[in-house]
């Protein structure tokens, strides 16, 4: 996938959060050439979907996408928020 196609794909997707995340996601590492979490981690325990992680700011919350970077969509069209250690 390229980042026209990727644009194409997601432009004007109205789906709700939980409906798109992982899909938006797959894509996005499609588009700059990353494994996705499967192929890059069979056991879920260094690269995962859904995981719980520390805040940056304290406390104990979510993450979209877990590993080297926690990555949270308020919507596929959103602006995610990253942020890097775990």
């Amino acid at each position: 996938m390229n980042p026209i196609e990727f644009s194409r794909k997601w432009i004007g997707v109205e789906l709700k959060e939980r409906s798109a995340t992982q899909e938006h996601f797959l894509d996005l590492c499609r588009v700059l050439g990353h494994q996705t979490p499967a192929e890059m981690d069979r056991d879920g325990t260094t690269f995962t979907f859904e995981r719980g992680a520390a805040k940056s700011i304290g406390g104990q919350g979510w993450a979209d996408v877990w590993g080297i970077v926690a990555y949270r969509a308020s919507s596929p069209c959103a602006t995610p928020t990253a942020t890097l250690g775990r």
